[in-house]
């Protein structure tokens, strides 16, 4: 799954590979001269941050709006240079693994010429091209970029799991997480009287309606006829409601009724309000058996995640890289010592 996301990204990478080659060739010159970072004997030029920051800048533009866009925006300029320092070390390590590029490369290839609808490698050729761009070149661009997918889920995702009694425990430990609250389905008659001299008038009348609504079959029929709320063409029924949706006054009954009651002739600031519960489920607590596998799914996510920072916290040390004084700001960690070498 994670080798599969990696692809996908290198595969749009080639629409920045397209773009790179309308810039000027001064200004293109003057930025693959300046070096930003040193990985292990590898480089990562001011031009590839620069491109790598439009790319995505454009795909947040595409997917988020507002003050959202503006967070993600803040967090991509703070972790990005870390990113691509982290491609840089997890492509070597794979290679230093062992892992069979030439195989890789041929898979990721494959992704690409299948997500863009193309049937054979010369017909890819040909569309490369007509951009001004070359297969081999491609080819390595997408497995860079694969690579490090590939090393993170062999090495840390593929060796996570969640055992039974890890997961019962969690269960057990956060049992108000996998609570469903209880649901309702009324039935109403309210009769509209928002000053005293209304309600003196409207009292009698409400009183008769309440009992013939305790009494007779049709509460349904009463609504129809006597309601002044908006329900009373469909026979004042409403819901389903959580708690949250009823207002104080009609949750104890709506909530401790049992199904079929009628309540009692209740005084709102608004006239009178009668209920009848229709229908109910109360409040449940999902059984284990019901979300075992959603949550060894989040489980192992959330373990993935904290194992991932470790790993990449572990590699790191055990690398050698650099970032050039002036471009130290751009990194969320803490930066190594100085590099000599920029």
């Amino acid at each position: 799954m994670l080798g599969e996301m990696h692809a996908s990204r290198a595969i749009v990478m080639l629409v920045a590979l397209a773009v790179l080659l309308t810039t000027p060739s001064a200004t293109r010159a003057e930025l693959v001269e300046e070096i930003i970072a040193w990985v292990n004997g590898d480089i990562i030029t001011l031009l590839d941050y620069q491109d790598e920051l439009q790319y995505r800048t454009g795909e947040l533009y595409r997917s988020h709006t507002g003050e959202q866009l503006d967070q993600q925006v803040e967090l991509l300029q703070k972790t990005l240079l870390l990113e691509l320092i982290d491609e840089k070390i997890l492509g070597q390590q794979a290679q230093a693994l062992g892992y069979d590029t030439d195989k890789l490369g041929e898979w990721l290839l494959e992704g690409f010429m299948s997500a863009n609808n193309i049937s054979n490698p010369e017909e890819l050729e040909k569309l490369l091209a007509e951009q001004g761009l070359d297969l081999e070149e491609t080819k390595q661009q997408i497995l860079a970029k694969g690579l490090p997918g590939q090393v993170i889920q062999s090495e840390v995702y593929n060796r996570v799991s969640v055992g039974d009694r890890e997961l019962e425990a969690y269960y057990s430990d956060n049992l108000d997480a996998f609570q469903v609250d209880g649901e309702v389905v009324l039935r109403e008659i309210v009769l509209l009287a928002d000053t005293d001299e209304k309600k003196n008038e409207t009292r009698p009348r409400a009183q008769e309606i309440w009992q013939r609504a305790t009494t007779e079959d049709d509460f349904g029929a009463l609504a129809k006829e006597f309601s002044d709320a908006g329900t009373s063409e469909v026979g004042g029924e409403f819901g389903p409601l959580k708690r949250s949706d009823l207002s104080e006054l009609l949750v104890e009954p709506a909530f401790m009724l049992p199904e079929g009651s009628v309540s009692e002739l209740m005084e709102t600031p608004y006239g009178f309000h009668i209920i009848k519960v229709e229908t109910r489920i109360d409040d449940r607590v999902k059984p284990l058996e019901e979300v075992r596998e959603e949550l060894r799914r989040y489980l192992r996510e959330r373990k993935f995640h904290e194992e991932l920072a470790s790993f990449m916290e572990r590699t790191r040390s055990e690398s050698e890289w650099c970032v050039k004084s002036k471009h130290v700001e751009l990194l969320s960690v803490p930066a190594p010592p100085p590099c000599e070498r920029l």
